[in-house]
């Protein structure tokens, strides 16, 4: 459900799940709602993520970074702003049957006709792993985890979705005996349409494995595609190095 308030010069925009109706109060304000919980800030870069507990209930919240002006217009007016896709595609992945942080709502200000702050908000995952994590398993247990990641990659690719920030960051997962259960984060850049091999592959190309770790991803990643392995690993490690000859030119500029 989506709401709209008329405050003074700010129109705030929010949406809720259906299922968490006792935090509207909370959403309705989120900002100063967000400070009096005493948040704990886990990341920061050009957007914050922060911890909080509402209500007995463990929550994440995005907090999106001002876009550009024009982005400011475009993200009011003409397509949806970040935190609203985010909500949006956290749907869609779990009504594929792919693993996410159940999506609480969105949140967004526009100023004067233009996107100010945006919030993302979704319970806190279950996953106490990262794919940064990995060298600290057993290669048993890693084989085990990139196979899980690589399949994952696999079944989102199939649906037709595109995540193009598939980083090592950005998959969280968790041991359950033999199982290993992954979730993927930062999903508002997600593209929708038929993923073909070439650029799968190169939606792969952003996670850091060593020469070893990799193709225990690939070749699971390939065999649920129908793909051949070898000609996937090559491909993925071409884009790889492309990107790694970009950021060297950057450094040097």
């Amino acid at each position: 459900m989506r709401y709209e308030i008329k405050r003074e010069d700010v129109l705030v925009c929010y949406a809720l799940s259906s299922r968490y109706p006792e935090l509207r109060d909370w959403m309705e304000r989120l900002p100063d709602r967000l400070a009096e919980s005493a948040p704990r800030l886990i990341y920061r870069d050009r957007n914050e993520v922060w911890e909080c507990s509402v209500q007995g209930m463990d929550l994440v919240v995005k907090s999106f970074c001002r876009p550009h002006w024009i982005n400011r217009i475009a993200y009011a007016w003409v397509r949806p702003c970040k935190a609203e896709r985010a909500y949006t595609y956290a749907h869609n992945l779990l009504k594929q049957g792919l693993e996410t942080p159940e999506p609480i709502g969105y949140y967004f200000e526009r100023r004067h006709g233009l996107l100010d702050r945006s919030y993302f908000i979704s319970r806190k995952s279950t996953c106490p792993y990262t794919l940064t994590d990995l060298d600290s398993f057993s290669s048993e247990d890693q084989a085990r985890i990139l196979r899980a990641v690589g399949q994952h990659a696999a079944r989102m690719h199939n649906a037709g979705m595109l995540h193009r920030d598939y980083s090592c960051r950005n998959l969280l997962f968790r041991m359950d005996g033999e199982e290993v259960h992954v979730e993927v984060i930062d999903l508002n850049r997600i593209r929708y349409g038929a993923v073909s091999l070439d650029a799968g592959c190169h939606d792969l190309e952003r996670l850091t494995l060593t020469e070893e770790q990799l193709p225990a991803l690939i070749i699971p990643y390939a065999d649920a595609r129908g793909y051949d392995a070898d000609e996937c690993l090559m491909r993925v490690r071409r884009y790889q190095q492309k990107e790694q000859c970009r950021r060297e030119r950057r450094n040097k500029a």
